[in-house]
């Protein structure tokens, strides 16, 4: 899923790499597939309190493998997020701020940033 999501944000990628510029037209799909793909994956990625570690750890591992590299090599989440971003922002423009939509997905993508936050410290823990 995590493959197949990568590939639909590949007419946007680098935008969305920055975290700036436009849609292209009909690129609007795409950016709902892997938006909606994002979605699934962050919330499986997501650690609760009844999760194990173990299963969340393999998924998160799972996406990062997917995920394109930056120019030093690093693989990037940020795509994760910036595509959330950008299918939050299209959903309000198309449908208006629905909250039963729009404030789930607020909390989806500040999870996803804690887990990048966590995975650059777990990295550093390894690496020291």
């Amino acid at each position: 899923l995590a493959c197949w999501a990568v590939r639909h944000t590949e007419n946007f990628r680098t935008d969305a790499l920055k975290g700036s510029g436009d849609l292209a037209k009909g690129q609007e799909e795409n950016l709902v597939m892997a938006g909606n793909a994002f979605v699934l994956l962050v919330w499986l990625m997501k650690r609760g309190e009844n999760d194990g570690r173990w299963l969340s750890g393999k998924i998160r591992n799972l996406v990062l493998e997917a995920m394109p590299t930056d120019e030093k090599g690093g693989k990037v989440l940020v795509l994760v997020v910036n595509t959330l971003k950008a299918f939050l922002n299209f959903y309000t423009f198309t449908i208006g701020s629905v909250g039963d939509i729009c404030l789930p997905l607020i909390r989806l993508i500040k999870d996803m940033e804690q887990i990048m936050n966590e995975d650059i410290m777990e990295f550093n823990e390894i690496k020291s």
